[in-house]
């Protein structure tokens, strides 16, 4: 008899969770890790990691409210170097008036006026010349350039830019398609899928993101310190020439026509979106950069 007890024992099988019971487990368990990256993202964004990387800062006056073009915003595509190039400090209404013109200007380091006083920049003639052309309007020529960027972060700025209702957007870029940040021969760069890139400048909004590509490049950067040695970094050198990774780009080579490539997409890119919000878009010729 107690071995017959026994043997039914053993056939009991475990309690089994009702099918409601099951749902509410599943949507626990998936609901975990995603309630750790909120409060992960929450207080990453709570203790201001990385700082603020707008391209646009708000600038209080006496008299009225302006926005100016953020110093720190190339931190955004520098995320090597230990020093990132500062655009010029261009500052705009934060509210357009209505007989407001206002123009914003993308480009790399000859458009930000470099080696040059700001003063300088083609922009600052633009501005001058506009007002005279039309005394009536209240001209606003905003230059978000700075040293050592390309096409990919024109692309990035665009969104930012329509928030300010531009009456015209002009593009002076081409110089730093290959070496600039994210450029297909750049120290600065995620490799040569684009989708990748496109992806990475999606991605960089979120602070979890930000926190761990830092981990990654400091990893790497330790392991390349443990392996070959601390490389001593030219003082004098400009960013330019420490971001360059391919030295030659042979005419005609596989690397020369990634570079061509990345740059018409990136154009057609902004040419797209401008003609969808209608936004007249000026591309000048590039000239040379000497």
């Amino acid at each position: 008899m107690g071995k017959k007890r026994k043997k039914q024992a053993q056939q009991k099988q475990p309690p089994t969770l009702s099918p409601r019971k099951q749902l509410i487990f599943r949507i626990v368990m998936l609901a975990i890790p995603v309630l750790f990256f909120v409060v992960l993202e929450v207080s990453l964004r709570l203790a201001h990691y990385g700082g603020n990387l707008d391209l646009f800062t708000p600038l209080k006056s006496t008299v009225h409210q302006y926005k100016m073009v953020n110093p720190v915003v190339g931190k955004r595509f520098f995320f090597t170097q230990s020093t990132v190039p500062t655009p010029n400090n261009d500052v705009f209404l934060a509210q357009k008036p209505e007989n407001g013109l206002r123009i914003f200007v993308l480009g790399g380091s000859t458009t930000a006026g470099y080696p040059y006083s700001p003063n300088i920049m083609f922009s600052r003639v633009l501005h001058f010349l506009l007002k005279k052309a039309y005394p009536d309007r209240y001209v606003e020529v905003v230059n978000t350039a700075m040293a050592a960027i390309n096409s990919y972060s024109l692309v990035d700025f665009l969104d930012e830019i329509f928030r300010e209702q531009p009456d015209a957007i002009l593009i002076y870029a081409g110089h730093n398609e290959y070496y600039g940040a994210l450029g297909v021969a750049s120290y600065e760069s995620l490799g040569r899928n684009p989708a990748v890139i496109y992806a990475y400048l999606k991605l960089k909004k979120w602070r979890t993101f930000l926190l761990v590509r830092d981990g990654v490049v400091k990893m790497k950067q330790l392991i390349a310190r443990i392996v070959g040695g601390r490389q001593k970094v030219d003082p004098s050198a400009t960013l330019m020439e420490r971001i360059v990774a391919e030295q030659q780009i042979p005419y005609h080579s596989k690397l020369y026509y990634q570079g061509l490539q990345q740059f018409e997409r990136n154009i057609s890119v902004i040419l797209k979106q401008c003609k969808r919000r209608k936004v007249p878009v000026i591309i000048s010729e590039v000239v040379s950069n000497v």
